[in-house]
C-alpha cells in the first residue's frame, strides 16, 4: 500500500512540475487618436480631395481585441470623428465594424484588415481599411504606431 501511494505522490509531483500548454488567449482594449493627413473622396460621380492643412478631422478609436493565438487577433473597432476645422467641412462621424490583426512572429510589426460600418452622417456604407504599424510593448502596456488607408 505504501509503494502505491510512493508511486502515486511522484507521478503527480511530475505531472505538477511538467510545462503544460499555456492558454495564449488574451482580451486587450486599444485607445488611439487619429487625424487623416490626406483624403480623396469619390461618391456619386463627384470627387473631392484635401489635406490636413485643409481641415483638422481628429477621431477617437477604440478597438477590442480578442487574441486567441499568439500572432492572430480578432477585433471589433468603434471610430468616433468628433470634429472639423475649416468652413464647408464637416465631422467624419461614427463607423463600427470587423478587424483581423496579424502579428510577425519576431519583429514588433503587425498587419490589420477591417470593414468599418460607417453609420453616421449618412450615408451609411462598408469600407475596407488596411493598416500597419508597430508595437512597442512594455511590462503593463503597448505603444501603437501606426499607418492605415481607408
Amino acid at each position: 500500500m505504501q509503494k502505491i501511494w510512493t508511486i502515486a505522490a511522484t507521478f503527480a509531483a511530475l505531472l505538477f512540475m511538467t510545462a503544460l500548454p499555456a492558454r495564449a488567449e488574451t482580451y486587450a482594449l486599444r485607445l488611439g487618436l487619429e487625424a487623416p493627413l490626406y483624403t480623396h473622396d469619390r461618391t456619386t460621380g463627384r470627387s473631392t480631395s484635401y489635406t490636413i492643412g485643409d481641415t483638422l478631422q481628429p477621431a477617437v478609436d477604440v478597438l477590442l481585441s480578442y487574441k486567441p493565438f499568439p500572432l492572430v487577433a480578432f477585433e471589433a473597432e468603434l471610430r468616433e470623428g468628433f470634429a472639423s476645422t475649416g468652413s464647408g467641412y464637416k465631422r467624419t462621424g461614427t463607423a463600427i465594424g470587423p478587424g483581423l490583426r496579424i502579428s510577425m512572429p519576431v519583429l514588433p510589426l503587425y498587419a490589420r484588415a477591417s470593414l468599418p460600418i460607417h453609420v453616421e452622417p449618412s450615408p451609411v456604407f462598408v469600407g475596407f481599411r488596411a493598416a500597419g504599424g508597430l508595437e512597442f510593448s512594455l511590462v503593463v502596456l503597448s505603444i501603437y504606431l501606426e499607418a492605415a488607408v481607408d
